[in-house]
């Protein structure tokens, strides 16, 4: 899987609504065992709380890409630039950075180990 290319795919066709609107970036990580991993920066814009913003954009993920649509889950790592305004900066010039939050999401509503 070419996470280069989905992500390139997913800014170019996809989330221009959200950056434009909502100041809101995201980008596949990684994809193993059925979890799709997703990053996710947002900034003064975005107005929802974590739990609410990984459900969201996991689901838009899953719905939008084809490749991942087998996923049974996502980890979401949240980067919250409302808090600090470097991180925007720093996100987009590829330094690491630490994030504000971690959170998980289920596809299935009935998925028992």
């Amino acid at each position: 899987m070419n996470l280069e290319r989905i992500n390139r795919r997913h800014i170019l066709e996809i989330e221009c609504a959200y950056r434009k609107k909502h100041d809101l970036f995201s980008r596949l990580v990684t994809f193993r065992n059925g979890i799709i991993y997703l990053e996710v920066m947002f900034g003064p814009k975005w107005r929802k709380n974590y739990r609410s913003t990984a459900f969201e954009i996991a689901h838009f993920w899953l719905r939008n890409h084809p490749e991942i649509k087998d996923a049974v889950g996502a980890k979401v790592y949240i980067i919250d630039a409302r808090k600090n305004l470097y991180k925007r900066s720093a996100y987009f010039n590829g330094e690491p950075l630490e994030h504000d939050s971690k959170k998980g999401v289920l596809f299935t509503p009935f998925f028992v180990n």
